[in-house]
């Protein structure tokens, strides 16, 4: 029976006139998505009790990607699931969970605030952030 239901529809098809799917390419699908799913993000953040309070930040149009592997990185930062050597020590995939460099225990905390293998890099954020050096 569905065989029937699909050649009858499939007959109809080809002598119909209409055009059911305009051509798209596929780069203006995706374009078309990414569009309508930004606005609904939008509309839904401008909605919920929080958004009042960041209305002092400028409002931007163009999205800001990273590349995919930063990205990852800064989301396994933000959730403490960087594979550290604490957490590979907790899992038992190493034999020690302190930092070769200061002999602490490796966590995300240590390599973002403490570590000296990254005391540069964070003491050049901090002076293009204005802050000036922490002791």
């Amino acid at each position: 029976m569905n065989n029937e239901h699909a050649d009858e529809a499939g007959r109809a098809a080809r002598t119909s006139d209409v055009n059911i799917y305009p051509c798209i390419s596929t780069e203006d699908l995706r374009k078309v998505i990414f569009r309508v799913q930004a606005d609904q993000g939008r509309i839904q953040w401008e909605s919920t009790k929080y958004f009042r309070s960041f209305t002092h930040l400028p409002k931007t149009t163009e999205t800001q990607l990273l590349p995919r592997r930063k990205e990852i990185l800064l989301t396994r930062l933000r959730t403490r699931s960087l594979p550290t050597k604490a957490i590979l020590f907790k899992v038992g995939l190493v034999s020690s969970s302190l930092c070769r460099q200061c002999g602490t225990v490796d966590s995300n905390d240590h390599l973002l605030l403490t570590c000296i293998v990254f005391d540069e890099l964070r003491n050049n954020l901090r002076a293009s952030l204005g802050i000036g050096a922490l002791h």
